[in-house]
């Protein structure tokens, strides 16, 4: 399989129908089954890479995605990252140390899940699982078989069933703030919004956020308490130094 193959198999996967779309997104959590079915079939990747950042917000993440990769790479971390969308080609998704993957890593990646797809059908109690959420299942598999220390991942909407949020576990979530985004799926209000990206929020994880509304901080914050976490820094312009 080459890369054109390889992008024409992934592609073709999306047209699958899947009922995701007939109840509300707040009832979803077989986002995240079916996904975690996959990785169990691909040998749990998830489950290999050492550490995890998570980043959410309105506007941002990617901004903050790649800082925060720059940061780890000049202290000598090995780094994947997975950003979307992608502007050119879908190699862009997924970069290791500041290098977008490779057409040919690409091709052999899926080359070498594509028989996994095959099992998915056959046993998977659950829809095929989504564009996305194979986006996230190839940087996964990617990383761990690169050996990263460290995982960035950008959040594709949402985080609380965002299939990024299958990692079994983060060092560092972010937040970068609270807008009226994808209001037809989040909620109509900040406060929806803010529940649903507080969701990455997990157990033995620090929370950083950029956000100031004092009632959105407050859905944050509960989500803190709710997963014990009591490391959470709010960030200001003045924390920032160049």
């Amino acid at each position: 399989m080459n890369q054109h193959q390889a992008e024409q198999f992934i592609l073709s996967l999306s047209n699958i129908e899947r009922k995701e779309y007939l109840s509300p997104y707040t009832q979803h959590d077989l986002y995240l089954k079916r996904l975690q079915f996959f990785l169990d079939l691909l040998g749990n990747p998830e489950k290999k890479i050492p550490h995890y950042i998570h980043v959410t917000g309105t506007s941002g993440k990617g901004s903050v995605c790649l800082m925060l990769d720059s940061i780890l790479r000049a202290d000598g971390r090995k780094v994947g990252t997975l950003t979307s969308p992608h502007a050119s080609v879908i190699q862009e998704r997924w970069t290791i140390n500041g290098k977008m993957m490779t057409g040919k890593d690409f091709a052999e990646i899926v080359t070498e899940i594509k028989p996994k797809f095959d099992e998915y059908i056959r046993k998977s109690p659950y829809d095929m699982v989504s564009y996305f959420e194979i986006m996230t299942a190839i940087a996964l598999y990617y990383f761990a078989k690169k050996k990263v220390e460290w995982a960035i991942l950008e959040v594709g909407m949402g985080g609380r069933y965002d299939s990024t949020n299958v990692i079994p576990h983060k060092d560092i979530a972010v937040i970068t703030n609270i807008g009226l985004d994808h209001t037809e799926v989040l909620g109509n209000t900040k406060e929806k919004i803010a529940y649903e990206k507080a969701g990455i929020i997990k157990r033995g994880c620090a929370v950083f956020t950029a956000e100031k509304n004092k009632k959105v901080l407050r859905v944050i914050e509960k989500e803190c308490r709710k997963q014990k976490v009591k490391d959470i820094k709010i960030l200001d312009i003045k924390d920032i130094r160049y």
